[in-house]
């Protein structure tokens, strides 16, 4: 069955440890004096994954409620322990040029955008977490949006950050909030939730995820090369958009490797995002005493990055995650690779059909098993089982 749901989205995994090692490369270089301006790229990938995800995770009868509270156990536990040590580092006088004021640090832990005294930019303490503002801003829209009824969720969130982005290019708005939430680049989000939306049900072939990958590559390449000065929003986020899509088609027809590392690379992403720029810090003081070449310094600073941030999610992450896991009667929390596949189909599965009755949608025919999983056919002929729980 060339055409039919693999068990994994890998390739979604892949995508997220490929943007969070290339926001570790662009902090790394920087803090070296190296230009590597197409690791930035790595947050407006993040961004239209987190659009993707969003959508294919709910459906009709998702509450919001349920769907808010998700979202904050998610990234709230593990954010707020990383922001309390920069506060904590800062206090011990670790980072000499941050200057810390109540009000700053309150918006900090409540992802409310606030200019920084320590370098006037609109940045929390812990600096990664402007994209996070963005993220929690997404998530509490889509909460509203999913009190109405899935068919006008698409054009609300259209109509609301299309009419934030015309304010900030056109309103020159003069609140901060106005100012932060006004940025193109949240309309990777809804580039994300129309790729949900459409990809599986696309006549599209091998041949189009592919083409969409190569495409991908080639922006990136001319955008760094003959357009470094682009707007970001048409540097990075078509390429996003592609990766995003031709990695979901061609995985769609089983042209996926398996790559472990990658995938846990993926799993661990967030953690790296948080942790690597405090870890970069506290290696650049090594680095600078003992001065080894250049390129060899970049590498240890990435290394460091990453494994800091990979150990920062099998010490902290994972456990906290498995402890609200245990703590919501939900079972352990498992690989994001198997969170993704198993939620991105079943909102275009048939939800009230009669046990053991086959049921037809979309084009292709299921029954719900008595044991509450799923069961495919085709051609009138049992295929396999794909779902091991039903969300």
């Amino acid at each position: 069955m060339s055409e039919g749901p693999q068990k994994h989205l890998y390739g979604l995994q892949y995508l997220r440890a490929v943007a969070a090692i290339a926001v570790v490369a662009f902090h790394a270089c920087s803090r070296l004096g190296v230009s590597f301006n197409v690791g930035q790229s790595g947050v407006d990938l993040f961004f239209v994954l987190s659009g993707f995800l969003m959508w294919s995770i709910t459906n009709a009868e998702t509450k919001p409620s349920e769907f808010i509270k998700g979202r904050i156990r998610r990234i709230v536990p593990t954010y707020w322990i990383a922001t309390t040590v920069v506060l904590i580092g800062a206090n011990l006088s670790l980072f000499p040029m941050m200057r810390l004021s109540l009000f700053h640090t309150l918006t900090s832990y409540l992802f409310i955008p606030a200019t920084s005294p320590s370098s006037d930019q609109i940045w929390p303490l812990l600096v990664p977490g402007w994209t996070l503002n963005y993220e929690m801003f997404f998530y509490l829209i889509f909460t509203l949006v999913l009190f109405l009824f899935r068919g006008a969720q698409i054009a609300a969130l259209s109509v609301i950050f299309l009419g934030l982005t015309g304010l900030g290019l056109f309103g020159r708005p003069s609140l901060v909030l106005l100012e932060f939430y006004g940025q193109p680049i949240i309309l990777e989000f809804l580039a994300g939730v129309l790729i949900a939306r459409f990809w599986w049900n696309a006549h599209l072939t091998l041949v189009w995820g592919l083409a969409a990958i190569v495409l991908a590559v080639l922006w990136i390449v001319a955008a760094t090369l003959y357009y470094p000065a682009s707007p970001r929003i048409l540097a990075w986020a078509p390429p996003a958009f592609l990766l995003v899509l031709g990695m979901l088609l061609t995985e769609r027809f089983g042209a996926m490797p398996r790559i472990p590392l990658l995938n846990q690379l993926g799993d661990a992403s967030y953690s790296i995002y948080l942790w690597h720029t405090l870890a970069i810090s506290v290696a650049l003081g090594v680095v600078h005493r003992l001065a080894p070449p250049l390129p060899l310094s970049v590498f240890v600073l990435i290394l460091t990055g990453v494994s800091v941030g990979l150990v920062a999610y099998h010490m902290i992450e994972l456990p906290i995650r498995q402890w609200m896991a245990r703590r919501n009667k939900m079972g352990n929390a498992g690989s994001i690779a198997d969170e993704l596949w198993h939620r991105c189909r079943s909102p275009i599965l048939p939800r009230r059909t009669i046990d053991g009755k086959w049921t037809s949608r979309f084009g292709q025919t299921w029954r719900r098993k008595r044991d509450g999983n799923w069961e495919y056919r085709e051609d009138n002929e049992r295929i396999d089982d794909f779902y091991g729980r039903q969300h």
